[in-house]
Formats: C-alpha cells, sequence, structure tokens
C-alpha cells in the first residue's frame, strides 16, 4: 500500500504542476487579441469622438456614410449641414446629424495632370501616309 500511496501522490502532483499552461496560454491569447486588435479600435474611437466635438460652425465635414457638407449648426450632440449649392453656403440641401455620424475633414482634392504630349483623341490611330 505504501507504494500505492506514493505512486497516487507523483501522479497528482504532476498533473497540479501542468494545469497552469492552458490557462497560461489562454491569457497569452486573450492580451495579444487584446493588444493587437481591441486597443488600436478603441484609441481610434476615442480619436474619432475628440475630433467630432471640435467642429465650428463654417468647417467642410465629411460623414461616415461619404456626404460632404458644411456645418451651419450645431446644438449638442446634433450638428446641421448644408450640402449643394455653388459655394456650399447657398441653396442646397439641409440636414441633421449626430455629432458620431461625422467622420472629420473631407480628403483634399487630387489633381491629375495629363502625362506626356496631350495629342487629339484618335490621331495615334491614323497610319502615316493617309493609308487606312
Amino acid at each position: 500500500m505504501d507504494a500505492f500511496a506514493v505512486l497516487t501522490a507523483a501522479t497528482t502532483a504532476k498533473k497540479s504542476s501542468q494545469s497552469y499552461l492552458p490557462m497560461l496560454v489562454i491569457l497569452a491569447l486573450f492580451g495579444l487579441v487584446w493588444y493587437f486588435f481591441l486597443r488600436p479600435r478603441r484609441k481610434a474611437m476615442m480619436e474619432q469622438q475628440r475630433q467630432g466635438s471640435q467642429f465650428q460652425v463654417g468647417d467642410e465635414v465629411m460623414t461616415v456614410g461619404g456626404l460632404i457638407g458644411t456645418v451651419v449648426a450645431t446644438d449638442g450632440d446634433r450638428i446641421t449641414l448644408r450640402t449643394g449649392g455653388a459655394d456650399g453656403l447657398t441653396g442646397g440641401a439641409e440636414m441633421t446629424f449626430i455629432r458620431q455620424a461625422i467622420k472629420g475633414k473631407p480628403p483634399a482634392p487630387k489633381v491629375v495632370e495629363p502625362v506626356g504630349d496631350a495629342e487629339a483623341p484618335g490621331a495615334a490611330d491614323e497610319e502615316p501616309g493617309g493609308a487606312s
């Protein structure tokens, strides 16, 4: 019986020392998921909230849906935008959004410059000498 008790005690000691390993692996995986996925999302959300509180009347902003307009009024958590019109201030439609729906300043328009010689369309398709 003494041999059985010693064998049981040794087996129990091995199992208890190994039982911490799966829990440590799970905790390490949770820490990695938090660090690489949850933390950056939270920082981006806080940055968007910070930007949303800085809009003034006359600022040009873009909504999360891609609508670009000019701020004409702010009232607590609501922002009224005017869209359309030649200069963004006259004509167009006014719409009210909650601050969380405002993404930020719109990106600057890209200017595309022509590359190479600007020839008339179809000029490159004609053969020299007039043979068709």
